[in-house]
């Protein structure tokens, strides 16, 4: 995942989900995630807007309901490695200043070892 990207995470356990609220943790267990500008709970979802640069996040879930919180088992941590985007090179190999309509114009682009031709 890259550093400003959106995903959305599901919770959900074999059991009816009726009444119970979705708890989700980063890192340490001791403080559920709060709704912020970057991530917001909705039900079993949890989207994260606008990824912040951290070299990885293990995320869990977890349900609780009742007036005393009777809470579920937590889930098993999924990781989030977060980098920032990777790096592309676009190169000119003409020495060709002027394009006519009728020719053939082809775009390569590297991007993490990955050659992508597009013609234009």
């Amino acid at each position: 995942m890259y550093t400003g990207e959106r995903v959305t995470l599901s919770c959900g356990f074999g059991g009816d989900p009726a009444g119970w609220e979705y708890l989700w943790y980063k890192d340490r267990l001791r403080d559920a995630l709060p709704n912020t500008d970057s991530s917001r709970t909705d039900g079993s979802s949890y989207t994260i807007s606008s990824a912040a640069l951290a070299p990885q996040w293990r995320i869990r879930c977890g349900a609780a309901r009742g007036r005393k919180r009777f809470y579920s088992a937590l889930s098993d941590p999924l990781t989030l490695d977060i980098s920032g985007p990777p790096q592309t090179h676009l190169t000119v190999q003409s020495t060709w200043t002027v394009v006519f309509r009728t020719e053939r114009v082809t775009s390569e682009v590297y991007n993490s070892g990955q050659l992508y031709r597009v013609d234009l």
